[in-house]
C-alpha cells in the first residue's frame, strides 16, 4: 500500500473574514484586528474568495448574508490571510484554536458566523451534512488524505458543537449523554429542526401499535395483512400523515402511470 504525504505540504493557509462596517479595536489574547473579524477558515488555492460568490450554497449561509449587507454600505469585506505555508493539520489546529478565542456567534461566545468549531471541511454552505456515522465523511475524502486521518486518529473532527441549555455539546457527547443515535441528530437538524428539539423528540418506536377495526397491530402487522408494501405505508402514515386506513387501502401507483387529469391538445395549440 502506497503513502503519499499530500496533506504534509505547506500549501494551506488559516484566512479571516473582517467586517469594515465595524472599525475598532478587536483584541484577543496575542491577536488584534482592526474590523470586526465574522469569518474565520482554512483552504488552498483561492479557497478564501468562495464566499464571495452569489452561488446557491452561499445564499443560505449567515457569512453571505453579511457579505450582502456590507456592500449595500458601498463596501467589501476585508480578507486577511492569517497564517500561510502550513501544512492540513497546521492549518486546521490554527482554524480551531481562532474559532475558540474569538468565539462564536451561534453558541453566543463572540462575533463569528462559523456554524463549527473549525476543521469540518464542509464546504461554503456552513450547512451541517446529512451523515450516518463517521464512516460517511471518510468516503468522501481521497485515498491519501483517509489515509492520513486514520492514522491521526482525527476522523471525528466534522462534528461540530452545539448549544442545548446553555452549554455546549459536541455531537458525539449529544449521542452518548441524551442516548440518541448520531444519524438521527444530524438527520433532523438538516431538516430544520433546532437543536433541542433533535434532542428532546422522542424516537417512533417500530414496536408501536396501529388501531383499526378494534385491532391493535404494528405498521408491519398490517402492512402484511393488507398484502402491501411497509415502505409504502411508512411514508404515507409517517411523512405524509395519512390515517392507516387510507394508507393500508390507496392502491400503489405503477412506475409512469400517473392519474393526473390529461391536457387536450386543443388546449395546448
Amino acid at each position: 500500500m502506497s503513502n503519499t504525504n499530500y496533506p504534509l505540504k505547506k500549501i494551506y493557509y488559516v484566512y479571516v473574514y473582517l467586517d469594515t462596517t465595524f472599525k475598532g479595536n478587536y483584541d484577543y489574547s496575542s491577536h488584534s484586528f482592526s474590523f470586526k473579524p465574522i469569518y474565520v477558515g482554512k483552504g488552498k488555492g483561492n479557497r478564501y474568495q468562495d464566499h464571495l460568490r452569489k452561488t446557491a450554497r452561499n445564499l443560505k449561509t449567515n457569512l453571505y448574508k453579511r457579505i450582502c449587507y456590507i456592500r449595500k454600505k458601498n463596501k467589501e469585506p476585508l480578507i486577511i490571510i492569517f497564517k500561510d505555508k502550513l501544512t492540513d493539520m497546521q492549518a486546521i489546529n490554527l482554524e480551531k484554536k481562532l474559532i475558540k478565542i474569538i468565539g462564536r456567534k451561534d453558541i453566543q461566545t463572540g462575533h463569528l458566523l462559523n456554524r463549527s468549531g473549525g476543521g469540518q471541511g464542509w464546504g461554503i454552505s456552513g450547512k451541517r451534512p446529512s451523515i450516518s456515522g463517521k464512516n460517511n465523511y471518510m468516503n468522501k475524502l481521497s485515498y491519501e488524505d483517509r489515509e492520513y486521518f486514520i492514522n491521526e486518529k482525527c476522523v471525528g473532527r466534522y462534528i461540530s458543537e452545539h448549544l442545548y441549555k446553555n452549554k455546549v455539546y459536541s455531537g458525539t457527547e449529544i449521542s452518548k449523554i441524551f442516548k440518541i443515535n448520531i444519524s438521527t441528530f444530524y438527520r433532523r437538524l438538516s431538516l430544520g429542526w433546532s437543536v433541542a428539539k433533535s434532542i428532546e423528540n422522542p424516537i417512533r418506536s417500530k414496536n408501536k401499535l396501529f388501531k383499526l377495526h378494534n385491532q391493535k397491530k404494528t405498521l408491519k402487522e398490517w402492512c402484511v395483512l393488507y398484502n402491501i408494501s411497509y415502505s409504502v405505508v411508512h411514508t404515507r402514515v409517517i411523512q405524509l400523515g395519512w390515517d392507516l386506513k387510507r394508507s393500508l387501502t390507496t392502491k400503489v401507483n405503477k412506475p409512469g402511470v400517473t392519474h393526473s387529469k390529461p391536457i387536450k391538445l386543443s388546449e395546448i395549440i
